[in-house]
């Protein structure tokens, strides 16, 4: 896994720098390692000593800032200078012609920081944590008065969330990855071997003929953003595998999902001793690339027709479903349904909330709400390829009855 992680890391980086037009990247980590450092984190640390892909961002922000800020006072109405003009002929320049050694700089040039623009920026950050401040005292105030003081002081900075179901939740460390546009990016590299567009990502044919219309481009500040944060999800997720109590809250589904396609290319070269071609594939879940597609729209028959979609998967031959549930992974070990006198419909898949043993029953509205709740919550399915059938045609699929357990 952390030779995975090792290999988005770097795809990231190299992204970054084409974003940028720069050679290395590198240099930014010691400055946000110091930086991040002096407010008692560390990148890679553990849950609330850990530092998130955007307060990263906020401090390279800062501290490109701060060099904006600094070189204004050094030079008190100094003209900019001019950039240096394009040669006739770019290709004799050579391959770095164009490219800043200064990587602080390019990020400055692609915020378009200037110092009217840094004091601006600084000043709304006062008001709006002036704000915060405000509410976060008046809501102490009401707690107070309520007499709830106990409950205002575990509510205070408590890294937990309660669900629906009654039960105290973390948060997960590494959400990043697995959000709907990696789903997206999944379906064209690993989900069921295919290569297929999908959601945003796929180009739609204009009324004419020959001419395809792609998603639009980004701005220069939106690509520098997404390929900035994206490179330090894969350095923070990196340094929480890697550290003393390792930590894989940044492999997400991409990775289990990466990791099978590892285990089939050996098995392919006869290098895996199981000798098992195993593939995976997202099965269930919102958003685009699933093949069972939950909505918070869908009616009871929307709900019965993905009962049976995820049945037929189940009971699929060299075929197992992964449950990617809040703050863990579980096989779904089975399902039942039956119909009570009253004709109520029941629905419950048997999985595990922790650790791995087959030990709760969770209904089929709670399976959805939670799948709802973020795009990285998922049910996958894993098949062995070898002697693997096609799957029929959903059409051909006769629907399962909810008889009695």
């Amino acid at each position: 896994m952390a030779g995975l992680l090792r290999d988005r890391r770097d795809r990231e980086r190299a992204s970054l720098e084409r974003a940028l037009l720069v050679k290395d990247v590198d240099e930014l980590l010691a400055i946000l390692t110091a930086r991040v450092e002096k407010t008692g984190k560390m990148v890679g640390g553990r849950k609330a000593a850990g530092v998130k892909p955007k307060e990263c961002v906020a401090h390279i922000r800062q501290h490109c800032m701060d060099m904006v800020l600094e070189k204004a006072a050094a030079a008190p109405g100094a003209v900019p200078e001019e950039a240096a003009p394009l040669p006739a002929d770019p290709a004799a320049a050579g391959p770095g012609f164009g490219m800043p050694e200064n990587v602080w700089e390019s990020l400055i040039d692609a915020w378009a920081m200037t110092p009217e623009t840094v004091h601006a920026e600084r000043e709304e950050e006062r008001r709006q944590g002036a704000l915060t401040a405000a509410a976060a005292a008046a809501a102490l105030a009401v707690a107070a008065a309520a007499g709830s003081f106990e409950r205002a002081d575990a509510a205070e900075g408590a890294m937990a969330t309660v669900k629906g179901d009654g039960e105290e939740e973390e948060e997960e460390e590494g959400r990043g990855f697995d959000d709907d546009e990696d789903d997206e990016e999944l379906v064209a590299t690993v989900n069921m071997g295919k290569k297929k567009p999908a959601g945003k990502a796929a180009r739609k044919t204009s009324g004419k003929a020959g001419v395809k219309k792609g998603p639009p481009k980004k701005d220069l500040q939106t690509l520098v953003n997404e390929s900035l944060t994206a490179w330090l999800r894969a350095v923070i997720a990196l340094a929480q595998l890697t550290r003393a109590a390792p930590s894989t809250a940044g492999i997400g589904n991409w990775g289990i999902l990466q990791a099978m396609n590892v285990l089939a290319e050996a098995a392919a070269a006869e290098e895996n001793p199981s000798g098992m071609r195993v593939k995976g594939s997202v099965l269930m879940g919102r958003g685009s690339g699933v093949a069972i597609k939950v909505k918070a729209t869908d009616d009871a028959a929307a709900a019965a027709k993905q009962w049976h979609q995820l049945r037929q998967a189940f009971d699929a031959p060299n075929s197992a479903l992964l449950f990617h549930l809040t703050n863990h992974y579980a096989l779904v070990f089975a399902m039942r349904s039956w119909t009570t006198p009253d004709g109520a419909v029941n629905r419950e898949i048997l999985t595990a909330r922790k650790g791995q043993r087959p030990n709760t029953w969770l209904p089929f509205e709670r399976v959805r709400e939670i799948v709802l709740g973020w795009g990285g919550y998922k049910v996958m399915q894993i098949v062995d390829q070898e002697g693997q059938p096609e799957p029929a045609p959903e059409a051909a699929a006769a629907p399962l009855p909810d008889a009695a357990p």
